[in-house]
């Protein structure tokens, strides 16, 4: 892929070459579980995550309800047979979940500084981008949304979005690392435009659907660049030897909270 902003859907994004921000956070955890890694089947929160931003963004196939039939009679096989046929590029769920992820949105565009977020100054939404590094090879991203010198990202939460909770689920799950590696390689893609700054909508998948916009500090987005790049090299001194370690062999102490 040439270095450049596609727009490809997130099927073939994900199996396209290049190392996304997901595969090094796996690698910075386990280099075994990096070379071993296999297709992540979609969880239910998964699913409403990707609904949301097919709602916010337009990224998703439409969503279709399944309507009520009685599939034991020769009459209902055949409707559900129609309905499956006609809404072959679909994404078909229940009337439920379709009512839900559309209370989710509509509480992130009814907040003031989401909404500003998503729809101010003609963002751009949803390219897949691809840079060749000198050092580490095909790099890829897929940004939410890009804009100014910013990128956005939204994220569904089944917890609290409180910035205590949030922070939590921000430090376990690196996305400072992704934020970082988002900023980067955006930069290096455009050239001309240096991407500074790193913000994340954040809502709540249970009512009332809180929603809250948070950004990156300075320290943060360092940080999580410390993580990517020796994550990197890691990669690349695993490459070179053809050594896939998994976690080493060690004395564990409890740490100051457990004591």
């Amino acid at each position: 892929m040439k270095t450049g902003w596609h727009r490809i859907d997130n099927e073939t994004y994900h199996a396209s070459a290049g190392i996304s921000s997901s595969q090094i956070k796996l690698l910075s955890d386990c280099p075994y579980k990096f070379h071993n890694r296999t297709e992540i089947k979609q969880t239910d929160a998964m699913k409403i995550g990707s609904r949301v931003h097919g709602v916010l963004l337009g990224d998703a196939p439409e969503m279709v309800a399944m309507p009520k039939l009685d599939r034991r009679t020769k009459a209902g096989k055949e409707e559900y047979a129609k309905f499956m046929a006609e809404n072959a590029y679909s994404d078909i769920c229940s009337q439920d979940d379709i009512d839900r992820v559309n209370a989710i949105a509509d509480s992130v565009k009814s907040h003031t500084d989401a909404l500003y977020l998503l729809g101010s100054r003609s963002p751009v939404y949803e390219l897949a981008g691809y840079y060749n590094s000198d050092v580490y090879g095909l790099c890829k991203i897929k940004p939410d949304i890009r804009r100014d010198n910013m990128i956005v990202d939204v994220k569904t939460i089944g917890t609290s979005a409180s910035p205590e909770s949030f922070t939590r689920q921000l430090v376990n799950l690196k996305y400072h690392l992704s934020a970082a590696y988002y900023l980067d390689i955006a930069s290096a893609i455009d050239g001309n435009c240096d991407y500074t700054k790193f913000a994340w909508i954040v809502v709540e998948t249970k009512p009332p659907y809180t929603c809250a916009v948070y950004y990156a500090s300075d320290e943060m987005i360092e940080r999580g660049r410390e993580l990517y790049v020796s994550a990197l090299d890691k990669l690349h001194e695993c490459k070179n030897k053809d050594e896939w370690p998994a976690y080493e062999t060690q004395t564990l102490h409890l740490p100051s909270w457990a004591l």
